[in-house]
């Protein structure tokens, strides 16, 4: 009935994910293939109708840390590494690897964080060393700029397309840039707030009017291209309505267009009608079931449900007609961590959750059972 904790002991087959154990990205093509890139440990592929997973090109991902995964509209398959990036392309039947040789362009890419497919089939790269652009049809890499005094190398954090084709990028120094499709050169979006912690952008969304919203760790921005006015919202102790914590961790726009922020003190949303936050912490929603308060991901679902990766919690869904919470963790399920990081629904059915240290774990959305379970092999000593 919602209003009792509930407990699931059904012990879930399990699968290994043979090296590393720090799952960095979990993506599914269009043909419905689940790929995941693991910290030093490889790139990993789930075929329609196969059990397991196989890890594939050994010899060339063996020892990367593969951190993030796109497909374009040819069906390549893009891969960022910490030493640059990799196409995996169907030649006459034949999956041909290339690694995209950044030397000779004399460009130093660094490590790759994220990953943007544009409308175009451009690739955008956000990396430790800035930000990149490589078409592949010319076969040609070059830097887009990040304009009006912002650092040159800044690391990229975050990348987002919005309706209207422009990219827009959010940085660890120098807050948040904007550019024109293929653009090489990113304007920088002024005025910027001036907060203390606002330049470093984790997470960038639109909402369904439009505006555009910015995780900092100032808090929330939000942004009328129009009017060019920023509102600010952060948390106030004296302010019940207020953003429950000022971190931003991620972001997430529902059906019905409300605005999610998974912060480092819970997660709070913003009805879009109301513009005030309703808050979900441990320390006021215990009773309700929460079992923590730091959000890395949230989800939420088509049947009134939202779910939540906590930092030490599991996995914690808020059913909106009740106001309850319902937690699969390690205690009550066959989750191998408590630490979530993100959710990606396969359309069966099924939510693939990922981990920290716990490999991915496969959650039937009707009946909260962990169904499958891919692990990480312990490492051996030295």
């Amino acid at each position: 009935d919602g209003r009792r904790f509930k407990r699931y002991s059904l012990k879930a087959k399990s699968e290994v994910i043979p090296t590393g154990g720090l799952v960095r990205d979990i993506y599914q093509d269009r043909e419905g293939v689940i790929w995941v890139g693991v910290e030093r440990g490889g790139l990993f592929r789930l075929r329609n109708g196969v059990e397991n997973f196989e890890e594939v090109y050994r010899s060339t991902f063996d020892k990367l840390s593969v951190n993030s995964i796109r497909s374009d509209q040819n069906s390549a398959l893009w891969v960022g590494c910490d030493n640059g990036l990799y196409a995996i392309t169907n030649q006459e039947g034949q999956r041909k690897i290339t690694f995209v040789d950044t030397r000779k362009a004399g460009i130093t890419v660094g490590a790759i964080k994220k990953l943007l497919v544009d409308q175009k089939g451009r690739i955008w790269l956000g990396s430790d060393k800035g930000l990149f652009i490589y078409q592949p049809n010319a076969k040609r890499l070059q830097r887009v700029v990040l304009s009006t005094g912002g650092f040159l190398n800044d690391e990229v954090w975050s990348l987002y397309q919005d309706r209207y084709k422009k990219v827009w990028i959010g940085t660890y120094n120098s807050g948040v840039y904007y550019a024109e499709e293929g653009a090489l050169e990113a304007q920088k979006l002024q005025p910027y707030p001036t907060q203390d912690r606002s330049q470093t952008v984790k997470a960038i969304i639109q909402d369904k009017n439009g505006d555009y919203w910015f995780g900092t760790r100032a808090g929330l921005f939000s942004y009328n291209a129009y009017s060019k006015r920023f509102a600010h919202y952060g948390h106030d102790d004296d302010e019940q309505t207020s953003l429950g914590q000022s971190s931003i961790l991620s972001l997430f726009v529902d059906a019905k267009g409300d605005l999610w922020a998974g912060t480092r003190g819970g997660v709070s949303y913003l009805i879009d009608e109301k513009k005030y936050f309703t808050h979900y912490s441990f320390a006021n929603s215990r009773d309700k079931g929460m079992t923590d308060n730091e959000v890395y991901a949230i989800w939420p679902a088509s049947n009134n449900e939202v779910w939540l990766g906590t930092e030490s919690g599991g996995i914690n869904i808020l059913n909106r007609a009740t106001d309850r919470f319902t937690a699969i963790t390690t205690e009550n399920s066959s989750l191998k961590t408590n630490c979530v990081k993100w959710f990606m629904p396969d359309g069966k059915g099924n939510v693939w959750v990922s981990t920290y240290m716990g490999g991915i774990s496969v959650v039937s959305i009707r009946t909260k059972q962990v169904v499958k379970t891919y692990s990480s092999a312990p490492q051996k000593a030295g």
